[in-house]
């Protein structure tokens, strides 16, 4: 065996290495790499890197990093984990880490560093992502940091944490690219079917999308009306399947690379864990602020039935007492008198009470309509007529066709709205005039118009009094509760309301009701 054959596998070995090697000068000079160091780089031999950088502070993103890197040798006579971040050949950022010793020359002098290269942005990203999710930062501090670090390896257009709920996915988290506009809006629903997250929820598998304009998928069209050309879904998996996914979308077709998805892909299932635990965080904040709005809504129930409910009690104290002390004084119509303000006063705390309970029910979403198929002509007829009974200052009119389908609704909350209604056209209008009632078919709803010869309603005001308190007249009794709750009734119905000038020149509110069809009316 001659002396050369020994170097030659030596040279061989060390060139096919999988660890890259380096040989700089202290003035940044590359000597030698082998062909590892030279792909950490992006290139694909040694000859063409050498060839292409002339100087190693050329693919360093901060220059000054080199001064640092001869500071720690020449302090303490090597250098161990140095690590700072390249410019590849395809302008990519990657992280590496170097260890190097000089080697001395004859004089004294170092002639050369060399060492050891190794590409560390897997690591690097991996430890942003768990730092930043597994810490106490808000989800979307969170989030957002971690993406400061992805997009300096994968820039991206679009980077979302979804949650898998049911049969639609949640945007939890959605972060744009640099000097992007945010298109998609966190807490928006959108289905599963016929999206490609139902692929990657069923499958358990990533899924890479090369170019939305091939419209593979329903959801690729509105990607591409709002920038993205490709996307990678990632699945976070637990024991129940896949509950969350990492969505990262670019804007550019087919340029997602394999070692970007690749290096996504790695990283996703370890941030699982951090991620249910930011769901957990989430989940809990909910529960707490429930509790709080529930506690706001009790407090504001128990303050406005109290109020409310001070002026009938001391009618009806103050004429219990005078009863008491003059029974005997007083002759029976006197006294049938007093028995009916009382009679009066205990119907209206009823009513006040099943007012601010309603309100209670529908600001904390517990307000539960039961549905039934009811003749509404009727119930319409005989409501109206209740009404007149106890305001003879108006006159009503009351016009249902004598062929009416069924209604199917709710019959007591139905009625309750058009009382509402009723009594605030009465509230409105002069007295002597009148209140006119119709009941009408229109399409797969009926219609109840409640008309009156008021003043009217402005249009720039029509929407605003079925707001919560709205009253647009100062003047006029009542709470402005009444039109809110019939909103709220008519909405949870499955209903519409709205308002109209009447051709009396007055107020003409509306709502609908769903018609019983044959799947409604089986017992």
């Amino acid at each position: 065996m001659s002396q050369q054959e020994p170097l030659d596998r030596y040279r061989r070995l060390i060139e096919g290495s999988d660890v890259g090697l380096f040989q700089t000068t202290p003035d940044g000079e590359i000597r030698w790499v082998n062909r590892a160091a030279a792909r950490i780089v992006g290139y694909d031999s040694p000859e063409e890197f050498t060839a292409a950088v002339g100087d190693i502070r050329q693919i360093y993103v901060d220059p000054s990093r080199r001064d640092d890197f001869l500071r720690e040798i020449e302090a303490h006579g090597e250098i161990s984990g140095f690590q700072y971040e390249i410019s590849r050949k395809d302008g990519s950022l990657r992280w590496i880490e170097v260890s190097a010793r000089p080697v001395i020359a004859p004089d004294g002098s170092v002639e050369l560093f060399e060492g050891t290269v190794t590409d560390i942005t897997r690591k690097r990203l991996l430890a942003a992502g768990l730092d930043a999710v597994s810490s106490q930062l808000e989800p979307k501090e969170a989030i957002t940091r971690f993406a400061d670090v992805l997009g300096r390896v994968a820039p991206f257009y679009q980077l979302t944490l979804a949650v898998v709920e049911d049969d639609h996915y949640r945007r939890m988290i959605s972060v744009s690219g640099p000097d992007q506009p945010v298109w998609f809006p966190p807490d928006e629903r959108v289905p599963l079917a016929g999206n490609s997250m139902l692929q990657v929820v069923t499958t358990r598998s990533s899924l890479v999308v090369p170019d939305t304009a091939a419209g593979t998928w329903d959801f690729d069209a509105v990607l591409r009306s709002r920038g993205v050309g490709s996307y990678a879904i990632f699945p976070l998996v637990d024991e129940s399947g896949v509950f969350a996914t990492f969505n990262v979308g670019v804007a550019e077709p087919s340029s997602l690379s394999e070692e970007v998805v690749d290096l996504l892909e790695s990283i996703t299932s370890a941030v699982a864990n951090a991620v249910k635990n930011i769901l957990v965080v989430e989940r809990e904040r909910e529960a707490h602020r429930q509790l709080a709005e529930a506690g706001r809504l009790k407090d504001e129930f128990l303050e406005r039935a109290s109020h409310d409910l001070r002026s009938p009690v001391s009618i009806i104290d103050g004429i219990s007492e005078i009863l008491h002390v003059h029974w005997d004084a007083m002759d029976d119509d006197q006294r049938r008198q007093r028995l009916q303000v009382i009679q009066r006063q205990a119907r209206r705390m009823k009513e006040l009470l099943r007012r601010d309970m309603d309100v209670a029910l529908i600001e904390a979403g517990d307000l539960i309509c039961e549905p039934r198929v009811f003749d509404l002509a009727a119930g319409v007829r005989e409501a109206v007529e209740d009404v007149a009974v106890a305001t003879p200052s108006h006159h009503f009119e009351v016009s249902t066709p004598s062929a009416l389908p069924m209604a199917y609704a709710d019959d007591e909350r139905t009625l309750q709205i058009l009382a509402n209604l009723v009594t605030n056209a009465v509230k409105f209008s002069p007295r002597g005039t009148a209140v006119r009632v119709r009941v009408s078919e229109e399409g797969s709803t009926l219609r109840v118009d409640v008309e009156d010869e008021g003043p009217g309603i402005d249009p720039g005001s029509r929407d605003e009094i079925f707001e919560k308190m709205a009253r647009l007249d100062t003047h006029a009794e009542g709470t402005g509760l009444g039109l809110y709750i019939a909103k709220s009734l008519v909405e949870l119905q499955g209903g519409r309301i709205w308002v109209a000038s009447a051709s009396s020149g007055g107020a003409c509110l509306s709502f609908t009701v769903p018609v019983a069809d044959a799947a409604s009316s089986v017992p």
